[in-house]
């Protein structure tokens, strides 16, 4: 069955915070979590690889995304997943900030994730559909 949103979103640090701190060149643990649902809201199995393939981490302000596994600036890599027994999938990614000083030293977290479906990205950011996100300051 084909999902079209996600319900009960939240992104925290691996401690379960709503901020952390890094040293710059350093990896934290960003945990996404969310679950899909079809078109009427009612949650919705999917593959956990088909869902991390459609979500990215993004910047909270601006929803430009986060750079992929680690070159420069703030960036980020998968770490893990698993899926809940309520149907709810959590993402484990490491985070971190690869520039000395870092630009920005702080950076808010948020999340696009693109259903399977071709509708529209569903976004935790600023202006998005959800407001969760995760605070990271590189020092």
């Amino acid at each position: 069955m084909p999902w079209t949103s996600v319900s009960r979103l939240s992104v925290v640090t691996e401690s379960g915070l709503p901020a952390g701190e890094i040293e710059v060149g350093r990896w934290t643990g960003v945990v996404v979590s969310f679950q899909p649902t079809d078109e009427g809201g009612i949650a919705v199995a999917v593959d956990p690889e088909e869902l991390v393939r459609g979500t990215q981490l993004i910047d909270f302000a601006d929803e430009s995304a986060l750079g992929w596994g680690g070159a420069s600036g703030w960036c980020y890599k998968e770490r893990s997943r698993r899926s809940m027994d309520n149907g709810t999938v959590q993402v484990t990614f490491d985070v971190t900030c690869q520039s000395s000083p870092p630009q920005p030293s702080t950076k808010a977290i948020g999340i696009k994730v693109r259903p399977t479906d071709g509708a529209r990205a569903i976004c935790s950011s600023l202006n998005g559909d959800y407001k969760a996100s995760v605070e990271i300051t590189a020092t």
